[in-house]
Order: structure tokens, then sequence, then C-alpha cells
């Protein structure tokens, strides 16, 4: 069971992350990825490249009317930035809510593809998010990123929910 979101008081080190969720270096295809959302967030990303980081990994997600993988959570708080790469997902037919809850996290979906679903993320407010591809697409559907980084959405949605910010 993952442990229960902490507080910025109580942010996790580096090893407690690790140990929670494991990091890894990315493989070639993942460090690619990794650096055009590192391209994508510009100045405002502490990396200028990412073959010399340890990240999380998600597992692709494939859900078809509602079985199949495990809907992704990134919940535990670091007091430093950690890059965190989703695998390629695919949601068909179903909701996937992502909980990607780490106020430092940045997060980059490797891709994502929504087709008469919904993939709902709930991103923690100061959280980073962006799409490696050059840009999304949208078939009668949307993309409430405005930017293309919901991935390909046909005929379904693609929202992003800010939580934990201060009015």
């Amino acid at each position: 069971m993952l442990p229960l979101l902490l507080s910025l008081a109580n942010a996790a080190d580096q090893a407690e992350y690790n140990k929670t969720y494991g990091t890894q270096k990315p493989t070639a295809g993942q460090l690619a990825a990794l650096n055009r959302c590192i391209q994508g967030w510009g100045e405002a990303s502490p990396w200028t490249d990412a073959s010399d980081q340890k990240v999380r990994v998600i597992a692709t997600q494939v859900r078809v009317m509602g079985f199949g993988g495990s809907e992704p959570v990134d919940q535990l708080e670091t007091d430093y930035p950690q890059l965190v790469l989703l695998e390629p997902s695919v949601s068909v037919a179903t909701k996937t809510t992502y909980k990607l809850l780490n106020p430092n996290g940045w997060y980059c979906f490797h891709t994502a593809t929504t087709a008469l679903a919904v993939s709902h993320v709930r991103l923690a407010c100061t959280a980073h998010l962006a799409n490696s591809s050059d840009s999304g697409v949208a078939v009668l559907a949307s993309d409430e990123t405005g930017k293309g980084d919901g991935g390909v959405v046909v005929l379904g949605q693609f929202e992003v929910e800010k939580v934990g910010c201060k009015d």
C-alpha cells in the first residue's frame, strides 16, 4: 500500500522516494522522451538533459472498459524536483485517473492515447506536466491542456485538475 501524502514538513528525501517507488537511469528511448519534455518546459526546468538523472518510471498502462492496468499514483512529496516518466498509456471506453500529487513532480507522458474515454489527471498545483511528443491531436475530442499535452485523444477527453492550490 502506498504511503499517505506527506506534508512538506515531512517531505521524502531521495533515498525514501527510491525505496517507495524505485528510480532508475533512463533507457535510450526513455531518455529521448524525457529530453523532449525538458525542452518543452524550457527555462523553468531544473535540468538541461536527463542523462545523469535517476527517474521514476510508471509502467505502460492499458485500460479497456474499466479493465486492465492500475491507475497511476505518485503521491509521495519530495523537497527536491523529481522527474517522473509515464510510459505509453492507452485508455479505451473507460475513465483513467492519474494521481500525480508530488508538488515537486515533473511529469512527462511518453505518449497517451485516449479513445472513447476520459483521461483525468489530478496534478499537484505546483507540479509540471508535459507530453514528450512535439504535439498532440484531438479528433472530435477535448484536450484541456491546450498544448497537445494530452497526446492522441479520439472521441474522448483529456482533462487536468490542479489540486492543493491556495486560493
